[in-house]
């Protein structure tokens, strides 16, 4: 995402790697794009994931007893998320990530624990919560 080199050892970004290699020897000249930083974990029974950079020109929080969810985005695009306690969705937020959606129309519902791969899906913007 940023174009520094680094090692994300981690099996999603190893399957990546591996399709361009199996390409390559079947002769189809393919590239490896890199990968964005990412890992999951769970510390002290609460599972955390990470996605790409902490770093953002806005930052959205969201946060319920020990669950947070909170996302960078710059210039309308995530450029990364951590998500703690509350995990269901980070695979809408890579998703949207590595598409490079613009994200304003969803506002302060990016980080509502309900936002997920539906609302990506259908690039529709969740009703609004209840008082």
């Amino acid at each position: 995402m940023t174009g520094e080199r680094y090692v994300h050892a981690i099996f999603p970004n190893a399957v990546a790697q591996g399709e361009v290699v199996g390409l390559n020897i079947v002769g189809i000249d393919t590239a490896y794009p890199g990968a964005e930083s990412m890992n999951s974990l769970k510390h002290l029974v609460i599972p955390i994931v990470s996605i790409g950079a902490m770093d953002g020109d806005d930052v959205l929080r969201w946060k319920d007893g020990q669950a947070m969810r909170t996302v960078w985005p710059t210039a309308g695009r995530i450029v990364g998320c951590r998500l703690a306690g509350e995990i269901a969705g980070a695979g809408a937020y890579r998703t949207l990530m590595l598409r490079g959606d613009d994200v304003r129309r969803y506002g302060k519902q990016l980080v509502d624990p309900r936002f997920g791969l539906g609302a990506v899906a259908l690039r529709t913007v969740l009703p609004a919560l209840s008082a």
